[in-house]
């Protein structure tokens, strides 16, 4: 197994940190993307519960000039097990991704442009509206971390993610949908 083998196969056996609080399965991406390398995982709650809410806050709270139908959560993400009533952190950019790992080791914090405060809201289903789904993430990496193995550092590699990608299956109607999809952490 060659060096670029090796670490798509750390990727895809070793999640990042910030799911480490939920029971993880290798899942397959829902979408077309390109080539990059990436992390799937569906999450379920430590207690095995599979659905429940995913909690952020709208981005038209935060950005009054988007186009319409392009309102999506911004971090930090959480979900809410439906079976047993657990909130757990999926994300926080301030403290996940790319730029937050190189602000950690150059004594900063933080990647996140917009990032809400207060109380979650639920997503919705676009579809139905329901607020219960199932959640699969994925982790996109750019070539730069293959440089970061190159130097030899011993940093966690699965933690230097560019992209996070989610995707909730709506427990009702099954429609697929998007609440987050952030990129250039």
């Amino acid at each position: 197994m060659n060096e670029t083998e090796r670490i798509v196969q750390q990727f895809q056996t070793t999640p990042p940190s910030c799911i480490a609080a939920f029971r993880v399965t290798p899942a397959k991406l829902p979408i077309e993307w390109d080539q990059s390398c990436r992390s799937i995982w569906r999450l379920s709650c430590d207690c095995g519960g599979e659905r429940g809410r995913v909690l952020g806050y709208p981005l038209s709270e935060y950005n009054k000039d988007l186009p319409d139908g392009a309102d999506c959560l911004i971090g930090p993400i959480s979900f809410e097990c439906v079976s047993c009533g657990k909130v757990t952190t999926v994300i926080d950019t301030d403290r996940h991704g790319y730029s937050a790992e190189v602000a950690k080791r150059e004594g900063g914090i933080g990647s996140a442009i917009y990032r809400g405060s207060g109380l979650p809201a639920a997503w919705g289903c676009p579809q139905c509206d329901s607020r219960v789904f199932s959640l699969t993430v994925a982790f996109i990496f750019w070539d730069a971390v293959f440089d970061l193995a190159a130097d030899g550092l011993g940093w966690p590699l699965q933690e230097f993610f560019t992209v996070f990608l989610s995707f909730a299956q709506c427990s009702e109607c099954r429609q697929l949908s998007e609440p987050t999809n952030f990129g250039k952490l």
